[in-house]
């Protein structure tokens, strides 16, 4: 009795422990199952960072974002053909006006000083001059608006009557850096009209004309 008992618990201990072994086996293959799933989830997600990051790459161009957000932002400012004349309705400063329907236009070519700046008030008179109460011919560059919705353009006025006949309009950047209400600037897109107006700026200065070389400030 005692050996039948005794040969039974070794085949019970045997059993547990087959038991055992299974059960580790299984959780072992579970576990790596878990593991597997696991890298080939973070590999999945590694690959789709990396999508992500060459889509953000493209999209963080720096000219694509400026471009889109100002498509969205000046989504209500009608398109204004090359050569488009517009009459005048009042002046902001010497480099910057409202045209009918009230919308801006920046000069290209040239920058006048902001309000509060020692040439303001002559630059604006100036300008004012030019084009107030008229008919200008607005002449496209190699962008159409800015960051704040101004139209960028170069800007011909009648040299004398009220109708423009194009090939006699004054160029208004070039009278402005001529008469020393201006100056010159150009960014590295825009080259049309830079060699006549860089010229103007060279002889208004070194004849000191208009506020901006017969006055204390200087470029």
């Amino acid at each position: 009795m005692k050996n039948l008992f005794k040969k039974n618990y070794i085949l019970f201990f045997m059993f547990f422990i087959m038991l055992i072994v299974i059960f580790l086996n299984f959780d072992e293959k579970s576990n790596q199952s878990e593991l597997n799933k696991n890298f080939l989830n973070s590999s999945r997600y590694s690959n789709l960072n990396k999508i992500n990051e060459n889509s953000l790459s493209k999209e963080n161009n720096e000219n694509f974002l400026e471009n889109r957000k100002n498509i969205k932002k000046c989504e209500n400012i009608p398109e204004l053909f090359d050569g488009a004349k517009k009459f005048v309705t009042k002046v902001i400063d010497g480099d910057t006006f409202l045209i009918e329907g009230g919308y801006s236009v920046r000069i290209l070519g040239i920058d006048a000083d902001e309000r509060g700046y020692p040439c303001y008030d002559e630059a604006k008179k100036g300008l004012e001059d030019l084009v107030l109460g008229k008919e200008v011919r607005l002449e496209m560059g190699k962008e159409d608006l800015d960051q704040y919705c101004r139209y960028l353009r170069y800007v011909f006025v009648p040299a004398s009557g009220e109708t423009s006949a194009d090939r006699n309009d004054k160029n208004v950047s070039l009278e402005m850096v001529k008469n020393g209400l201006a100056v010159a600037r150009f960014s590295p897109k825009d080259i049309k009209y830079r060699k006549e107006i860089t010229l103007a700026k060279k002889w208004a200065k070194e004849n000191k004309v208009g506020c901006k070389w017969s006055s204390a400030v200087q470029e």
